[in-house]
């Protein structure tokens, strides 16, 4: 573990299910923090298989992935741990069940407290078919509620989630999941004729099963399409289906994981594939998104086939192929305005927390 000998302050960026060295922080939040500031940079979280080249004020703590209560809990511990010894002046939290955890720092060391709000987490519980989630999100929702009284500055992924999350008024800043352009200038696969692709985090309200359905029925007219899904799949229901998908069906394949994917390897398949599949269903906790899937698409040149949604029906969009689909060709100019916001609004964001 490198540290900075010349750094004085810490800026602490803290989660239990991102990845310690997840792109938000390596590839977006990190150049423009090492750009502004000459504060230490630590990130703690799960490992996510594979190690960054780190910038000299980066270091990265990682433990196994593990999502059940006790791992946790035990997690949760350790970052507590951690955080006493290095005593940040700003603790950044993306995990609810952080909360404790960065109170703690808030009244031993006066830390100040961001929340990088990348889900709307207990929107996302509350739509679960399990009852003790259910109720678990309710219990997010309440502990969010308590954490606005002494948060110092909210981050958020989504322009929709001031409103959705009740921030309140001058609380908060809009920092996308841009696509940066250096995450791209690697040598990338050639692109796979007749390749569909379903990647990132799988689940039942991502769609995956819908998009299965999607390629069946292009299949129809195209015979000669085939599907890949790649990502990280933690239901366990959900990644045993895929399995048994594939043995009735040829031309669908996986790679799949029980823990988070390189995220190098996810903009590998989209380079590979012709149209990336983004079947995502009309869920509140999916309403008014814009996924970062589609803007690594329109930097690698790929279209999106995704459900016909009002906010995403004007952008680049004609209709797809299959009913109550839309087919995306994303702008190059406008990720590269949205890469030079990001910047300058995370500048001001640092100035704002008296990081010079």
């Amino acid at each position: 573990m490198h540290q900075d000998q010349t750094a004085t302050k810490t800026f602490l960026y803290t989660s239990l299910l991102k990845p310690a060295d997840d792109v938000r922080v390596v590839d977006r939040l990190l150049p423009s923090f090492n750009e502004h500031t000459s504060w230490k940079f630590i990130s703690i979280g799960p490992g996510s298989g594979v190690d960054k080249i780190q910038p000299k004020s980066q270091i990265l703590f990682k433990f196994p992935y593990r999502r059940g209560l006790m791992a946790r809990v035990f997690h949760a511990g350790l970052i507590l741990k951690f955080s006493l010894q290095v005593k940040p002046q700003v603790i950044c939290i993306n995990t609810t069940e952080l909360l404790w955890v960065a109170l703690a720092n808030k009244i031993l060391f006066g830390s100040l407290l961001v929340q990088d709000l990348q889900e709307n987490e207990a929107l996302n519980r509350q739509q679960s078919s399990s009852l003790i989630t259910k109720w678990s999100g309710l219990l997010t929702a309440l502990l969010f509620t308590i954490s606005k009284a002494w948060t110092d500055r909210f981050w958020v992924a989504e322009k929709v989630y001031p409103v959705q999350m009740k921030l309140p008024a001058g609380s908060w800043s809009y920092l996308p999941n841009i696509a940066i352009r250096h995450e791209f200038t690697g040598q990338m696969p050639s692109r796979v004729k007749n390749l569909m692709l379903i990647t990132g985090t799988l689940s039942l309200p991502f769609g995956v099963l819908q998009g299965i359905e999607w390629v069946k029925e292009m299949r129809i007219k195209q015979h000669e399409l085939s599907l890949l899904i790649c990502g990280h799949c933690p239901d366990v229901k959900l990644f045993n289906h895929l399995q048994m998908q594939t043995q009735r069906l040829p031309w669908l394949s996986l790679e799949i994981s029980a823990e988070p994917l390189p995220h190098e390897l996810l903009l590998q398949r989209i380079s590979s594939c012709e149209i990336l599949l983004c079947p995502y269903q009309n869920l509140p906790s999916i309403r008014g998104k814009y996924p970062s899937k589609f803007r690594e698409a329109a930097r690698l040149g790929k279209p999106i086939l995704c459900p016909d949604f009002d906010e995403w029906r004007f952008i680049h969009s004609v209709s797809g192929p299959i009913p109550g689909t839309l087919l995306i060709h994303g702008s190059l100019e406008e990720l590269e305005a949205e890469e030079e916001q990001f910047k300058e609004r995370l500048g001001l964001e640092l100035g704002h927390l008296g990081m010079p």
